[in-house]
């Protein structure tokens, strides 16, 4: 339950510090289509400008992901919540199955 916690906790601070620019992108060359990518949506849903630069884009970008996100995972992360008896139930198969790995190696 704590390391959920701390899960969801450190999920929502991660969420309402997001900066695209600070993103890790498996194939380094492709950052730049995506910026435009990105640029080209924010100004497509008249978030930003026609005219606005990519930085413009990717800053309100930026501001979209922190106030929209944290309220859609929030729900989406408080809906996941169960009762300790629910926590217990599902955690007795793997104890089990645990003890079962043990026993088998000695």
């Amino acid at each position: 339950v704590r390391r959920w916690l701390s899960h969801k906790r450190s999920t929502q601070e991660m969420l309402a510090e997001f900066k695209v620019q600070q993103c890790t992108c498996t194939v380094e060359s492709d950052r730049e289509v995506i910026y435009q990518k990105i640029a080209a949506l924010m100004r497509a849903t008249r978030r930003v400008d026609r005219t606005a630069s990519i930085e413009d884009a990717l800053e309100a970008f930026n501001l979209e992901v922190r106030t929209r996100m944290p309220t859609a995972f929030g729900g989406f992360l408080d809906d996941m919540s169960f009762r300790y008896y629910d926590y217990l139930f599902m955690g007795i198969p793997l104890v089990l199955a645990q003890s079962a790995d043990y026993m088998a190696q000695s």
